[in-house]
């Protein structure tokens, strides 16, 4: 079982309390027959010889049982196959099930943050008359985290221009924070970087290169992730940037805790004519170690 009984009772719980009755404009029982083969599960009541009599007698006939006592103590969800599971949470925004898009959406959304922290997310895989029909997509936790974090870092990148002009001009005659080289690049860097990720580990000893050692600038440890900032200056233009980075990413390679190389590389004046074209011929990863590479601004 991959999803595990958080993530279950987490998805549920909002179902029973946010989300009103969970089977949409279906009637009870035509919802669960499509998602359980209730004739050929066990009754919890004797005298009935399966679930389908049992569940109709006490949530159709009499209304004795709460949704919350159907779903955990009936159907058993949180233990239930990852694939009955999924195929729940599919049924639950079913076109045939539930006609409001905002409503859908809402629901997507929960279902796949909640999913997503067990290698799981729901996705557009077909259309009738026009809406979408969602299924289970299965994808590596790791990955998963890895690319999230890389389009945070490179949203922070790709910004940092505007950031640093912002701060360059303050109120009330405020000394500005005035960029003047590498280590003020990185400081404003490692500030942006703070709301997002919580062990963030500068000047970290990189293993031994063309018998030498550096300091990386910064590891975001639980993302297995290695940052280098680098502020462009007359004697650091495209072709030496381009011949430090890939000294780096052969260094990198070998740091156990780097999966994947961010290099971003802030050049405020120009010196870099094709900034989007180095970006290209850099971002070359290998089998074990992702690539990427911002300049800015570009």
């Amino acid at each position: 079982m991959n999803i595990s009984e958080v993530t279950r009772r987490d998805i549920i719980d909002f179902l029973l309390e946010d989300c009103g009755v969970f089977y949409g404009r279906l009637k009870l029982m035509s919802f669960l027959e499509r998602v359980w083969d209730l004739n050929s599960m066990p009754s919890t009541d004797r005298r009935y010889s399966n679930a389908a009599g049992d569940i109709w007698q006490h949530m159709v006939n009499n209304n004795d049982y709460t949704d919350h006592d159907l779903l955990y103590d009936i159907l058993n969800i949180t233990a239930c196959d990852d694939e009955i599971f999924l195929k729940f949470l599919e049924q639950c925004i079913h076109p045939l099930v539930l006609s409001d898009k905002e409503e859908v959406t809402r629901r997507l959304s929960v279902f796949n943050d909640l999913l997503e922290r067990d290698g799981y997310v729901l996705k557009a895989s077909s259309r009738i008359s026009g809406k979408p029909v969602y299924q289970e997509v299965r994808f590596n936790v790791d990955d998963y985290i890895a690319s999230h974090a890389i389009d945070t870092i490179e949203s922070i990148a790709r910004n940092f221009h505007l950031t640093a002009r912002a701060l360059s001009n303050r109120h009330s005659g405020r000394k500005p924070f005035e960029i003047t080289d590498e280590y003020d690049v990185q400081d404003l860097f490692y500030a942006l970087l703070i709301p997002f990720f919580e062990d963030i580990r500068d000047e970290e000893v990189t293993p031994s290169y063309a018998g030498s050692h550096s300091r990386m600038d910064f590891l975001i440890k639980s993302e297995n992730i290695v940052v280098e900032v680098k502020k462009t200056r007359p004697t650091l233009k495209a072709k030496e940037v381009g011949e430090q980075l890939i000294i780096d990413k052969n260094r990198y390679h070998n740091h156990p805790n780097c999966k994947t190389f961010i290099a971003f590389v802030y050049d405020p004046d120009g010196y870099i004519k094709n900034p989007r074209g180095l970006e290209r011929d850099l971002s070359h990863g290998t089998d074990d170690m992702r690539v990427k590479v911002f300049i800015a601004p570009s």
